[in-house]
């Protein structure tokens, strides 16, 4: 029966390379094998380590060594250090069983998501979704019952020490259920099976204890075998019930204009959930699980609801998933908490901002962006809708920042300090991350998040509500609709693509110090040794601005397309080597050579488990062509040196960028919105500042916000006085403002 199912194949060079590359620098096990040893072992031990590994996966004997773990424990902040209860465990497992886990994990994933089984309400440890979607999802449902004058309920559950009290065999039954058989569900029995661990304090280990139950801590698989054991909490809510679940963090939430009929409908759902969890081994902390009442009236009356006879508290705020709801959805309390964190965070430029030997704007511009801003990105698409008020709270984190970095004296004025450094006030930069993200949620049109983003059309949502500020946005800047292709989980077993599917044979210098005729005559001799006994195809993408076109040319056949101007010179290439895959399909020759110039191109195709619509469709095409006995290899060509095909390849992509040769309404991965986003976002931006009503020094030398290259310098103090001079404030001029008294 192995042979049936694509999952249960012997690894492949490609996985145990994906692997390794993959593989972070992490600290080893007891067997003392890092990944930094990994990633330099000579490619014989590669081939011996491979040949262990599918030793290991035929016979499901796992080896000994590979279930031992070493725990450590940290200390959470601000916990009394006398409990147990205070410390993080941080289990250390061998390198070498995680990579075996990581390829192994991909063919479960593959195979989870391509049959669909994992619940709609499930976003955690899934490609794609993060818990942004997840926030994105519930807040848009809670506000369009606060639009409607409606009582909300959510009850935000904690499990306690749910990794360790999962049950294995419900995760093998599971398996089971879902339609798994052969080598992997085996393999993943005997990984869970008589498991290991011990203690470490500085130097000294405790005794060898053994793990009865749970999932193995530190291990790659365990994160989506514990999805996997949770994923059907939600299959036993009522249908008015909705719920939201991010790995073991499960929230379930109800609307209704009445409070009691609400209160009895969602007393049942925890009453379903309490007995789920009963029944497979989890157990719901009491203590910790709160609730929260969303409403617009005054009425002070809360819910009586009850998990195991004890009152579920209700409290005026809770947090999920990072982010801190209030009873009426204002974000008051996060905006404020995350000031507070990120105005500690100001103290690491401080440090860094001396004017004689501090670090450069350049490099505390990135500080910033990395410890500060990130941080403010961070939900900043969900509090978005709180009122200006709230929001301008954060303005002057962001505003003592680029003082910092820039030098610029207090009485500077702000929109001067942001153009001179090139950073997008914060409401610039929520409404750029809405809209990229409404992009990215148009790819997954089957999720729960897209699907009630669009229940309604756009222009009906809540004001303030994401679809609405969607709305607004999409108004104001008159952006095109956005033809999202969306991405499809095909199954396809990308470990069987030939090793051989990237051509290695042509090596030359750069092309930057390499003549074009010198690259023309390589790669003639090449393709006359390596390629002689192959039809060619060659592949062509065009982009001119706004034109944007490919071409596939095989012997007097030519596919051509007009894409839209949104694509990318990447998505063009990849759709061209596609439309050269399907004229391979209807060739007589069993052998095919593609050649395409753009070697990104080709090494995204090349790579093992890429999640790009365009790849992920080449790859199914590839294992289609190969399953109908045809061989395909890439090769890459080099460029405008003219090479008969590529050059005439070149001039049909031409033609085709300017020249209506398709239908309307070809869809593009979502990322290649995001530089059309960013651009109009910045536009609008420079629009603002050069029609400043009030005069402005900076503005009267420089009419552009991007920054300029002189105003980095290797001398910070020479940067800074630059700084002072360009915004018109210096110590001479306005010295009188910052005296004190």
């Amino acid at each position: 029966p192995n042979s049936v199912y694509d999952y249960n194949d012997a690894i492949t060079p490609r996985e145990l390379d994906s692997a390794i590359r993959a593989a972070k620098l992490s600290s080893p096990g007891r067997d003392r094998i890092s990944n930094q040893m990994l990633k330099h072992l000579h490619p014989t031990a590669v081939s011996y380590l491979l040949n262990i590994f599918n030793q290991v996966w035929t016979t499901s004997d796992y080896p000994d060594e590979w279930r031992y773990a070493i725990t450590l424990s940290f200390a959470k902040p601000n916990k009394p250090l006398e409990l147990p209860s205070s410390y993080r465990p941080i289990a250390l497992t061998s390198s070498v069983g995680k990579l075996l886990e990581t390829i192994i994990n991909i063919r479960l994933s593959i195979y989870i998501e391509h049959h669909s089984h994992f619940s709609n309400m499930q976003y955690g440890f899934r490609r794609l979704l993060s818990t942004q979607d997840a926030l994105v999802r519930v807040t848009t449902d809670i506000a369009s019952a606060l639009s409607r004058r409606e009582h909300t309920i959510c009850v935000f559950f904690d499990m306690e020490k749910a990794y360790d009290t999962t049950w294995r065999y419900g995760i093998l039954k599971e398996l089971y259920r879902i339609g798994l058989r052969g080598l992997l569900p085996l393999y993943i029995q005997s990984f869970l099976s008589t498991r290991y661990f011990q203690t470490q304090i500085s130097n000294d280990r405790s005794r060898i204890h053994t793990q009865h139950e749970g999932v193995p801590q530190g291990s790659v698989l365990s994160c989506t075998l514990f999805a996997l054991a949770i994923n059907q909490i939600g299959t036993s809510l009522p249908p008015a019930v909705n719920g939201s679940l991010y790995v073991d963090d499960f929230m379930v939430y109800a609307s209704g204009p009445e409070l009691h009929p609400l209160q009895r409908v969602m007393q049942s759902a925890v009453n379903q959930v309490c007995r789920w969890t009963n029944q497979r081994g989890f157990k719901i902390s009491t203590t910790k699980t709160v609730g929260l009442h969303f409403r617009r009236s005054r009425d002070l009356t809360e819910p009586d609801i009850r998990i195991s006879n004890q009152m579920v508290p209700f409290r005026e705020t809770a947090t999920y998933l990072g982010m801190i709801f209030d009873q009426r959805l204002q974000w008051k309390q996060h905006i404020k908490a995350l000031k507070t964190a990120c105005i500690r965070r100001l103290s690491l430029l401080r440090c860094l901002s001396h004017k004689d030997w501090g670090a450069d704007r350049i490099v505390m511009l990135r500080l910033y962006r990395a410890c500060i801003l990130s941080k403010m990105d961070y939900g900043s698409i969900i509090y978005a809708s709180a009122t200006d008020s709230i929001l301008s709270s954060l303005e002057p984190v962001q505003n003592e920042a680029i003082r910092i970095a820039t030098g610029a004296f207090r009485s500077s004025p702000v929109l001067s300090l942001q153009a001179e450094a090139g950073v997008a006030p914060l409401a610039i930069r929520r409404e750029q991350l809405t809209l990229q993200f409404y992009t990215h949620i148009k790819a997954l049109p089957t999720s729960l998040t897209c699907i009630s983003l669009h229940r309604s059309p756009l222009d009906q949502a809540p004001t303030g509500s994401f679809p609405n500020r969607v709305h607004e946005s999409l108004t104001q800047l008159r952006l095109p609709p956005f033809m999202v292709a969306p991405v499809r989980h095909y199954g396809t077993p990308s470990w069987r693509l030939s090793p051989s599917l990237l051509c290695p044979g042509f090596r030359h210098n750069p092309k930057s110090v390499s003549a074009p005729t010198d690259l023309r005559v390589l790669f003639l001799d090449h393709l006359a040794r390596a390629h002689v006994q192959q039809e060619h195809i060659y592949t062509d993408g065009s982009k001119d601005g706004r034109s944007v076109g490919c071409a596939a040319v095989y012997n007097d056949q030519i596919l051509k397309q007009t894409l839209p101007g949104e694509a990318s010179i990447f998505t063009a290439e990849l759709i061209a080597i596609r439309d050269a895959l399907t004229l391979a399909e209807s060739s007589p020759s069993n052998n095919i050579l593609v050649l395409a110039d753009s070697l990104s191109a080709l090494q995204a195709i090349n790579k093992y488990n890429y999640l790009h619509p365009m790849v992920m469709e080449i790859q199914r095409w590839l294992i289609r062509l190969a399953d109908r006995h045809k061989s395909v290899q890439l090769c890459w060509v080099p460029g405008h040196c003219n090479v008969l095909g590529n050059d005439r390849a070149d001039l049909e992509a031409r033609q085709a960028a300017i020249i209506d040769v398709n239908e309307p309404g070809i869809r593009i991965p979502y990322r290649d919105y995001y530089s059309v986003i960013k651009d109009s976002m910045r536009s609008c931006w420079a629009e603002r500042w050069r029609n400043l009503p009030l005069p402005n020094k900076l503005l009267t030398i420089k009419t552009t916000v991007r920054p300029w290259p002189s105003a980095s310098h290797r001398r910070r103090r020479v940067e800074i006085i630059l700084c002072r001079l360009r915004i018109g404030h210096t110590w001479i001029t306005h010295h009188h403002l910052m005296e004190n008294g």
